[in-house]
């Protein structure tokens, strides 16, 4: 009888917690929940070959989640909840499929505090620094211009011309 009790009291309080784990993202699917995660705590913001794979696992990421019947929400609330590196994979997203929505976004993301000194797979990356990666080069650039450079829209050609199908 206990342990019935406390299974139930257990399974009310764990419900919520798992609830808002999973409900913000079911009207995703399966490929595309998997690729909202990977961009919600991307590590890098590489746009354009890297590595000896050819393109970051994020910018892959990017790619299934733009082809979401909800891409768009996909990408604002990646904007509103990610770490720096996937904002900034929300707001490339987002000028991609809606410009108003994104000039709206971006004015907000300015607000936002730079990220905070941390080290990353073992690199040290210091305060308002990202983790950016061209060809096999580990870079750490600075977050704020690489948003200026996102918003005059330096990254669009190179993500649509990647070699992989033309976002619709």
């Amino acid at each position: 009888m206990k342990r019935c009790l406390l299974l139930t009291v257990l399974a009310i309080f764990a419900l919520p917690v798992v609830a808002q784990t999973r409900l913000a993202n079911t009207w995703l699917s399966p490929n595309g929940e998997k690729a909202y995660r990977t961009l919600l705590v991307s590590t890098q913001f590489t746009v354009g070959p890297a590595g000896y794979a050819g393109f970051s696992n994020e910018e892959d990421a990017l790619h299934t989640l733009l082809r979401e019947q909800n891409a768009e929400q996909a990408c604002v609330n990646l904007i509103n909840n990610a770490n720096h590196e996937g904002g900034l994979y929300g707001l490339l997203g987002l000028r991609l499929l809606n410009a108003d929505a994104f000039k709206r976004q971006i004015e907000k993301y300015h607000l936002r505090e730079p990220p905070p000194e941390r080290v990353v797979a073992g690199m040290k990356v210091a305060e308002g620094k990202i983790i950016s990666m061209r060809g096999c080069f580990f870079l750490r650039v600075d977050w704020s211009e690489t948003l200026s450079q996102l918003e005059a829209g330096a990254f669009d050609r190179e993500f649509q011309l990647d070699g992989k199908p033309p976002i619709l």
